[in-house]
């Protein structure tokens, strides 16, 4: 009789675990804005002469990933003339301990705009919206049975603003605030590079930065769709690994060709 009680606690245990396997797999592969650059935005938000709250804690990055939790520079609805600092990857402020914290925080990089109100974890906050500035982005396009890196980034502006959730945690180090991207569909060049999950990052324009702070949520949601094709631009870069990219590296960021797109890429660009 005990054996066969320890058996189904065991049993019960790896299904349990199973589950948040399958959960984890597909938080991280059913959206998509894991890395980007913070290594010249900050300069150019301090040129702009805009209040500025603790960006001094933010380590200035080529490649930042998602999964190291860096800190970005953002703006939050309630102090919408005001850059500070968030930690990327959402902790609900609910959550009391680190280790749950972190634990969430791994999945809440990135938030699907068409299930915000649906999700437990992003519909108290839908109010609590925020603009996350970044360099650009990268993104990896599959073809040929490989993967090529591609670094993508506004055509007409200094930076990237991008849509997110932000919440108000005491367990984030040097910032008071952690935060979540929003993602929407791809748009036509997003489609041809990010072409297994066809996701990109939610862009807001400046023209529609006070709309989507502070406006009313239907106005606000109207924001949430794929940014215009005119907007983003994107070339290769040289074959880079996210979990070794050496983050000062000068030339990350350069156009790099590869000959076997040679011809696909003068069609995509």
């Amino acid at each position: 009789m005990k054996d066969s009680v320890l058996f189904h606690r065991c049993c019960h245990n790896i299904l349990i675990l199973m589950i948040k396997l399958i959960f984890d797999l597909i938080c991280y592969f059913d959206n998509m804005c894991f890395s980007g650059s913070v290594n010249e935005v900050l300069g150019k938000l301090r040129k702009k002469g805009i209040a500025q709250v603790g960006l001094d804690a933010i380590q200035p990055s080529a490649f930042v990933s998602g999964f190291s939790h860096p800190l970005l520079p953002i703006t939050v609805a309630e102090s919408s003339d005001t850059v500070t600092v968030a930690q990327w990857g959402l902790i609900p402020e609910w959550v009391k301990d680190a280790k749950t914290g972190f634990a969430i925080s791994n999945k809440t990089l990135n938030a699907r705009a068409e299930t915000l109100t649906e999700r437990k974890m992003y519909a108290p906050y839908v109010a609590q919206r925020c603009l996350i500035y970044l360099d650009g982005f990268y993104e990896w396009q599959h073809l040929y049975g490989k993967t090529y890196p591609h670094y993508i980034y506004s055509k007409s502006s200094e930076y990237i603003c991008i849509g997110g959730l932000y919440t108000h945690s005491n367990l984030v180090a040097n910032a008071a605030l952690s935060c979540t991207m929003i993602t929407t569909p791809a748009n036509e060049l997003m489609a041809k590079i990010h072409n297994t999950k066809l996701r990109m990052p939610l862009i807001i324009r400046e023209e529609d930065r006070e709309m989507w702070l502070n406006g009313e949520l239907p106005d606000a949601y109207s924001l949430m769709k794929p940014a215009h094709n005119d907007y983003l631009d994107a070339h290769t870069i040289k074959p880079i690994r996210p979990q070794s990219v050496n983050p000062n590296d000068p030339d990350l960021k350069k156009p790099f060709t590869y000959p076997e797109l040679a011809v696909s890429q003068g069609s995509l660009f």
